[in-house]
């Protein structure tokens, strides 16, 4: 259920706290407009998938008065913020309610020892049900779910799926991989805005709309497919360098 973890800092002056953070060897990954505010998200390579995220006190005391603004929170990242909800809400009654911040949504929630937590991720899309969800990952089921780090050490002619099933697309590739008995790599793709391995990846890979299948190599050439038809018929075609 939880796929990541972001350190939540609470500052005065977030571009005060952008200068700091970037001139110790923080690399900053997005902003985020929050109406008359913003927050912004960093990464270190030496602290690997873990993030860290400014938000000025303000904000936070409004957006969530419960909030303690003076020291750090931790915040998991999930890919479905209902799903998770319902899960931590069977465990503890003390749980906010999922309120909107940015594209995104959040809650927070308190351990018995009065710990407290956020949560934070996208909803699922109106209108999806729960047999999509269960025919999708039924139908990448021959597929091997891997860490979009792990990309970059796949054996020679990887073949690897960028998808996730609040997309229409993505669960339509997928019933068509069905077909596919390969070898195929499956990296979902729900928490691009946040995981920074991710966004690096699909970067490196031109991969737009967070949904793409491509093929790579160990030197460094990949093709993109346009159809799932081309991997099923293998056609021949121009790869591109990287």
């Amino acid at each position: 259920m939880i796929n990541g973890m972001t350190v939540m800092l609470y500052v005065k002056n977030v571009n005060r706290a952008v200068n700091f953070w970037t001139s110790i060897g923080f690399d900053e990954i997005f902003r985020v407009s929050l109406g008359t505010s913003e927050s912004v998200a960093f990464s270190n390579p030496e602290f690997g998938n873990v993030m860290l995220q400014v938000y000025e006190e303000y904000y936070i005391k409004e957006a969530n008065p419960e909030v303690p603004t003076n020291n750090p929170n931790l915040l998991f990242s999930v890919e479905d913020i209902e799903l998770a909800y319902e899960a931590i809400a069977k465990e503890t009654k003390r749980i906010s309610d999922i309120f909107e911040v940015g594209e995104e949504f959040s809650f927070s929630f308190y351990d018995f020892d009065g710990n407290q937590f956020a949560v934070r991720g996208p909803k699922i899309e109106h209108g999806l049900r729960q047999s999509d969800i269960e025919s999708y990952f039924k139908n990448l089921s021959n597929a091997k779910l891997i860490n979009a780090r792990d990309v970059e050490f796949l054996p020679d002619a990887s073949l690897i799926f960028f998808g996730n099933v609040t997309s229409a697309v993505s669960r339509k590739m997928a019933e068509e991989l069905a077909q596919f008995h390969g070898n195929l790599n499956y990296v979902d793709t729900q928490n691009s805005k946040i995981s920074s391995d991710l966004k690096i990846i699909m970067q490196k890979y031109s991969i737009v709309d967070d949904i793409a299948l491509i093929r790579r190599n160990q030197d460094g050439t990949f093709k993109e497919y346009t159809t799932v038809n081309e991997v099923l018929g293998v056609h021949p075609t121009e790869e591109a360098k990287i």
